[in-house]
């Protein structure tokens, strides 16, 4: 998010942040490898600060969550997880993919209510201290 505010800011074109969103895509066809990299607490958040689609499972530790990320490396869409501490693992993907097809253990549970519109790599997180965030990399 950093880079892609120092672009626009440093051209004064909108247009730059375009080449992040490119980049950010890219990484994610080239270089998925089915590593959970612990990203901080909070929600998961895109490069601009949108949530991602998420989906519920019935996992409740942060070992399962950071498993079922990575048995779902080759899953188109996938971009990482969360878990929020006091409830239960939830899968995130890229605006309009639904992972559901793809067997999990312990199952699937039903689309969050407060899913977002996320695009793009898990970039940062919302700080909040009863959640944990990983991006898929």
């Amino acid at each position: 998010r950093g880079d892609c505010v120092f672009d626009v800011c440093a051209t004064g074109l909108i247009s730059a942040a375009e080449g992040i969103l490119s980049a950010e895509i890219l990484e994610g066809k080239v270089n998925a490898r089915g590593i959970p990299l612990f990203r901080g607490s909070g929600q998961c958040l895109d490069s601009v600060g949108e949530r991602f689609n998420a989906f519920n499972t019935s996992l409740t530790t942060l070992e399962e969550c950071a498993d079922v990320l990575r048995s779902l490396a080759l899953t188109w869409g996938v971009v990482g997880a969360q878990i929020y501490l006091s409830s239960g693992c939830q899968i995130l993907t890229q605006n309009g993919t639904d992972p559901t097809h793809v067997s999990i253990r312990g199952g699937w549970g039903p689309r969050a209510k407060l899913s977002g519109q996320g695009i793009g790599t898990v970039s940062d997180t919302d700080g909040d201290e009863s959640w944990a965030c990983w991006q898929l990399v």
